[in-house]
């Protein structure tokens, strides 16, 4: 329901562009923000609500944790401050990422402009052109798919490993309080098991900001279209000055109150004498600028 909202609110948005941000806007880019951005939206909006309920999972498991056993904080929050650690070297490092939006993003364009122009395509023999045009830029973005797949296998692969690490950290530290009788065996037992679900929690989570970090783009080209000037103000402007002299008109027609060669049937406000004030004519050029 959110993804149609979306969608119904930038469609009636953009039906009430001004001529200066209808020409901004390519028309394959608002077919790209109407049928991915909204739903790449819609879905981080779902993933935040349900990165808050692993929140919520976590804060029990940690208390408990705590609770039993409170030397563990240092182990609790070594595996969080990895994950950021991680996260932060790999928002610094170089990506692909952009490249391959910007190029998915010029297929799509490809593909729109091929199918409004096709007519003076085809008439003019350049449908091969297209062909090798179209296959050239879905190669293109195939190659650059590639890195960014097996980047995102090997930062799924990271999580994974730091539950097994961080349970045999636990294991090599507090073992011997199990064996000199410190800690009895069904806590030490119930605390490796918490560990080991405190982990999935951690990388459940991991996985959700990842997916959160890719609808950025999504929710940023939403923002910008949501926020392109309209020319709702200019009509309604030039809605009330027309009633008002509307108003104006008939009420001087109404003052006649002897007018014996009307049609019969016919009223008064269809005896209002149509007029124009301040007509003037003017195109947008290809670059944006509005021409008088």
């Amino acid at each position: 329901h959110l993804r149609l909202y979306l969608q119904a609110s930038l469609f009636r948005r953009y039906l009430n562009y001004s001529e200066e941000s209808r020409a901004s806007v390519p028309p394959a880019d608002m077919q790209h923000a109407l049928s991915l951005g909204c739903k790449g939206a819609a879905n981080g909006y779902m993933k935040v609500l349900h990165l808050f309920q692993k929140m919520g999972q976590l804060a029990v498991f940690t208390y408990f944790t705590l609770l039993e056993n409170p030397d563990a904080i240092y182990l609790l929050m070594g595996m969080p401050s990895l994950m950021f650690l991680f996260l932060t070297c790999k928002s610094c490092c170089s990506s692909d990422s952009e490249d391959r939006k910007d190029t998915e993003a010029q297929v799509l364009s490809l593909a729109a402009e091929v199918c409004h122009r096709y007519r003076l395509i085809a008439d003019y023999f350049q449908r091969p052109q297209m062909n090798e045009i179209f296959a050239r830029k879905t190669d293109e973005l195939r190659r650059q798919s590639v890195p960014e797949a097996v980047q995102g296998v090997n930062s799924e692969y990271f999580p994974k490993w730091l539950g097994p690490l961080f349970v045999g950290v636990y294991v090599a530290l507090y073992s011997p309080s199990v064996f000199d009788n410190s800690v009895s065996l069904g806590t030490f037992l119930a605390m490796i098991h918490v560990m080991k679900d405190i982990s999935s929690e951690f990388a459940e989570a991991y996985d959700i900001i990842l997916d959160l970090t890719d609808t950025f783009e999504s929710i940023k080209s939403l923002t910008v279209f949501f926020n392109k000037p309209t020319d709702l103000l200019m009509w309604k402007k030039v809605n009330r000055q027309r009633r008002e002299a509307t108003k104006q008109a008939r009420d001087e027609l109404f003052k006649d109150s002897q007018d014996e060669n009307r049609e019969q049937g016919v009223y008064k406000t269809d005896l209002i004498k149509m007029r124009i004030d301040g007509m003037t004519y003017g195109w947008v050029d290809h670059f944006g600028n509005k021409k008088d």
